[in-house]
């Protein structure tokens, strides 16, 4: 047998075994291996604007160029080696009021139809805090937010009565009441508020200078009351004392938006709504009008409800990328609105067996104010 033809049989079965397909050597008839031709690969042009371009450089912040439509690019706030977290640190300068917290009425005797006047409390704004964490998650482009809110309040009043005039009191069971004999009345309301949320969010452009931020969680909340009222009876004061307990636990779904202006201004607004399972525990007590040291009543009763807690707010903020973007900074100065629907259990214990002028009138408790914000990624 030819030598040639041997070598020939061999390597077509050498090369059909181990070689792949773009590795194989072409072989003349006479046997002889011929040089490989580079492979010619068709040019990839240039990218334009209708292809995808990279990521932007500040992601939360206007974009530069086009994007493949039917995604959500994400828009969180996203600085170079970092540890994936951010503070988030809020001055509030908030006024809580709530309704139905009138604590006397003054009829005035000198007119003919005996005109009234109800005393309220006069709601003045409160310091607070605000503190969060949040972290960027790694599976794709999510965040995860804790957020504590404190607030105490303090209000206090004082009426006194002359010239013959009557004081109503709203307070004091009807049993217990001498509007005639009433002087005077004092009222000192208490209010904590502590609420916590955790959400979780993911930011998206809504086109180049729209973000969204839909996100949902869970909202706790702890809300506790104390209404001390004295009212100076034919010499004597008369205390009433009242102290509501509360806790709350619901769902917590929410949207922000950022209008992006440029050169790190953005127009930013949200809503969000809270479903809150919330447990009173209420107390009352009332000493005698007649003699002081005998206590009168002492109530204590607990009750659960839904409680819907909406909320908004519109605010201004700037914000910007340091350091070849490996710190995030940002601010905002919004205006906040909230309202706790039937908060006011204290006038629950008010049967209208005992004070028909004050019964069954269960208010909402209301915030709303000023807040400065802080946010810095790292």
């Amino acid at each position: 047998m030819n030598w040639r033809l041997i070598i020939v049989i061999f390597s077509m079965l050498f090369t059909s075994v181990f070689a792949h397909e773009e590795e194989f050597i072409p072989i003349s008839d006479e046997g002889l291996i011929l040089p490989q031709t580079a492979e010619i690969k068709p040019t990839t042009a240039a990218t334009t604007d209708e292809q995808m371009p990279a990521m932007p450089q500040e992601q939360g912040y206007p974009l530069k160029a086009p994007y493949e439509m039917g995604y959500s690019l994400p828009a969180r706030i996203d600085v170079q080696g970092s540890w994936d977290l951010y503070l988030v640190t809020n001055f509030i300068y908030w006024q809580p009021k709530q309704q139905n917290m009138s604590y006397s009425q003054l009829t005035y005797s000198s007119y003919a139809n005996d005109r009234a006047e109800d005393f309220d409390l006069s709601y003045h704004y409160q310091p607070g805090l605000q503190v969060g964490l949040g972290t960027n998650l790694p599976h794709d482009d999510w965040n995860l937010f804790f957020q504590y809110t404190w607030l105490n309040v303090n209000h206090s009043e004082a009426k006194g009565i002359a010239n013959g005039n009557t004081l109503v009191n709203f307070w004091l069971a009807a049993s217990n009441a001498n509007a005639a004999s009433t002087s005077r009345v004092t009222a000192h309301w208490r209010l904590s508020t502590h609420l916590m949320d955790l959400v979780i969010t993911r930011p998206y452009y809504q086109g180049k200078y729209v973000i969204i931020k839909p996100y949902a969680g869970l909202r706790s909340a702890l809300l506790d009351q104390k209404y001390h009222l004295k009212y100076t009876i034919s010499g004597y004061e008369i205390p009433s004392f009242f102290k509501q307990d509360t806790w709350a636990i619901g769902p917590r779904l929410g949207l922000d938006s950022s209008c992006l202006l440029g050169c790190g201004f953005a127009i930013n607004a949200g809503a969000a709504y809270n479903l809150l399972y919330q447990h009173f525990t209420v107390n009352e007590t009332q000493a005698n009008s007649g003699n002081p040291s005998i206590l009168f009543i002492k109530i204590r009763k607990g009750l659960s409800q839904l409680t819907s807690n909406p909320q908004a707010y519109l605010a201004l903020g700037w914000g910007s990328y340091f350091d070849e973007q490996y710190w995030h900074f940002h601010l905002d100065l919004r205006y906040d609105f909230q309202v706790f629907f039937d908060q006011n259990q204290m006038k629950s214990l008010l049967s209208s067996t005992s004070n028909p002028q004050v019964a069954d009138k269960v208010g909402n408790l209301f915030y709303q104010g000023l807040t400065v914000s802080v946010r810095f990624d790292f």
